[in-house]
């Protein structure tokens, strides 16, 4: 279930835009950020409240592998080149000067 602030904030997150397909992604960041992680049960909350297939929310999270899908997983950070030029390496390395789990990925 979605607490009214995550409800809010995902609102937020989309404002102006219907709640179809391409809203799936940032309502599950917004989940993700703010409950830590999204799970099965995120996944069909966020599709009730997008009023989508739970299938097609489900699709999509388990997509996108940056999303952290189980408590206290690392945070995965892209690690390709582009990543890298944009700063993905320092991300690395603050996150573990801050003791907090960050794995490159892929």
């Amino acid at each position: 279930m979605l607490t009214p602030e995550v409800q809010n904030q995902v609102n937020a997150a989309l404002a102006g835009t219907p709640k179809e397909r391409t809203s799936v992604l940032p309502a599950l960041w917004v989940v993700a950020d703010r409950m830590g992680w999204v799970d099965d049960d995120r996944i069909q909350a966020v599709a009730r409240f997008l009023e989508l297939p739970e299938a097609e929310v489900y699709g999509v999270a388990s997509f996108y592998a940056l999303l952290p899908r189980e408590p206290g997983a690392a945070l995965r950070v892209c690690d390709d080149l582009m990543c890298r030029l944009k700063g993905s390496r320092t991300l690395l390395d603050n996150a573990a000067r801050d003791g907090f789990p960050a794995a490159p990925w892929p």
